[in-house]
C-alpha cells in the first residue's frame, strides 16, 4: 500500500469516527433517554484542579450519553440482544412467547427479602397495620371497605418465565403480607389472585399485556367483575358490571417494550371492548382539589352508589367498568396519607372504598404511617 493509500484510509477511518461526535453538535441535546427511560448525564461545572478528576470522569459519562444517532444504536443493540435471547436491561425478563416481564428484583432472589430480611418483614407489617386502620376508620364512618393486591403479570403467567424461574416462589412477600391482614381479620380482603387465576382458566386470550406490565381490558373487566362480587357478599350490595364483548387487534405499545427500547418491534394481540360506553369518555371526568389532593369523579352509570377507587396505573382499564355498575366513581392516587385520606373520605362520601395494591409495590417504605 502506497503513501497515498494509507492517507485515504487514515483520513477516511478518522471521518467515520467523527460523524457522531459531529452529528451530536447540531442534534438536539436530549435530557431523557426514550429508548433506556432515564435521565442523561449533563456536562459538569469546572470547580478548581482540586476536584479535576470529578471534572473528567463527569465529562466522559456526558460524551457518552451524547453523541450522535445515539438513541438509534442503542436501540439496534437492544434488537441485537433480544434476537440472541438476552434482555437489554435488568428490569426485563424475556420470556417465552414473545412474552416480556417487567421486574424490580430479581425472582430468583425474591425469597431473601421477606425469608431472610428484616426490614422488608417490618415494611410489610406496617402495610398491614396501614391497612387496618383504614378499615377501622371505614367502620366508624360508616363506609364499606375493601383492599386487595394486584398480582405481577408474572405471578399468574408464571409459565411464561425462562425455565430457570420454574422452582421460585414469586409470591413471598405477599404471603407473608396477607397473613399479617389474617392476625387481626381480614374479611374485607379481596384476592385478587385467586379470582384472576379462575378467570386464567376460562379465558382462552391472556388477561395481562404481553409487552406492558398492566392487565389489558379482558383482565380488568374480570377484575371489576370479581370486586362487585365480593362486595355483594361481603356488604349485601347487589352490583354487576354492564356485559361487555371483545375482539382483537394487532399493538406494539406498551410500556415494557419501551423500557427495552423495542416500541414498534414487539407485537402482540390483545384485546379491546366493543361495547359502546360513555364511561371511557374522559370528557365526563371532572378533577376536584382536595386540599392539594387531585381527585378525578366519573358519573357515568346508572347505580345509586358512590365508590372512592384508590391505586395506581390500573385504575385507567379498571374504572370504566366500575363506573358502569355504581352511581359515581371518585378515584385517587394510592399513597396518600393517613390524614389526607381521611380528608377525601369527608369529601367524598363514599359508600365504598377499594383500594388496591400492586403486589411488587407492597415491601416497599411507607411514608405515611
Amino acid at each position: 500500500m502506497n503513501k497515498p493509500q494509507r492517507l485515504f484510509y487514515i483520513l477516511m477511518f478518522v471521518g467515520l469516527i467523527s460523524i457522531p461526535m459531529l452529528a451530536g453538535l447540531w442534534q438536539p441535546d436530549l435530557a431523557v433517554s426514550e429508548t433506556e427511560k432515564r435521565e442523561l448525564n449533563v456536562m459538569p461545572q469546572w470547580q478548581g484542579f482540586a476536584k479535576s478528576q470529578n471534572f473528567f470522569a463527569g465529562t466522559s459519562d456526558y460524551l457518552n450519553d451524547h453523541f450522535g444517532f445515539r438513541e438509534q444504536l442503542v436501540k439496534w443493540n437492544n434488537a441485537a440482544l433480544r434476537s440472541l435471547g438476552e434482555s437489554p436491561t435488568d428490569k426485563v425478563v424475556l420470556g417465552t412467547g414473545d412474552w416480556v416481564f417487567y421486574k424490580t428484583v430479581d425472582p430468583l432472589t425474591l425469597h431473601t427479602q421477606t425469608d431472610n430480611h428484616a426490614l422488608y418483614q417490618e415494611r410489610l407489617r406496617d402495610r398491614a397495620g396501614l391497612i387496618q386502620e383504614r378499615y377501622a376508620h371505614s367502620k366508624e364512618q360508616g363506609f364499606d371497605y375493601v383492599f386487595t393486591v394486584v398480582p405481577n403479570k408474572m405471578t399468574v403467567y408464571k409459565e411464561y418465565l425462562p425455565s430457570r424461574y420454574a422452582m421460585v416462589d414469586l409470591s413471598v412477600s405477599y404471603h407473608y403480607f396477607v397473613e399479617q391482614l389474617r392476625t387481626k381479620g381480614h374479611s374485607f380482603f379481596f384476592d385478587s389472585f385467586k379470582w384472576l387465576n379462575k378467570a386464567k382458566r376460562i379465558e382462552e386470550k391472556p388477561l395481562f399485556f404481553k409487552n406492558d406490565t398492566h392487565w389489558n381490558p379482558l383482565g380488568a373487566y374480570h377484575e371489576a367483575a370479581g370486586l362487585f362480587d365480593f362486595i355483594n357478599q361481603t356488604y349485601g350490595h347487589t352490583i354487576a358490571p354492564k356485559a361487555h364483548e371483545f375482539s382483537y387487534s394487532q399493538t406494539t405499545d406498551g410500556d415494557v417494550s419501551k423500557l427495552l427500547g423495542l416500541m414498534n418491534h414487539l407485537e402482540s394481540t390483545e384485546p379491546y371492548s366493543i361495547t359502546p360506553s360513555k364511561c371511557t369518555e374522559r370528557s365526563l371526568v371532572k378533577l376536584h382539589d382536595v386540599d392539594g389532593i387531585r381527585v378525578s369523579n366519573s358519573v357515568c352509570g346508572n347505580g345509586e352508589l358512590t365508590v372512592l377507587l384508590m391505586g395506581d396505573s390500573f385504575m385507567s382499564y379498571l374504572s370504566p367498568y366500575l363506573a358502569e355498575g355504581v352511581g359515581s366513581l371518585y378515584m385517587v392516587k394510592e399513597g396518600i396519607k393517613f390524614d389526607e385520606f381521611k380528608k377525601v373520605v369527608e369529601f367524598t362520601k363514599p359508600d365504598i372504598v377499594i383500594e388496591h395494591k400492586v403486589q411488587r409495590n407492597l415491601p416497599k417504605e411507607l411514608f405515611h404511617l
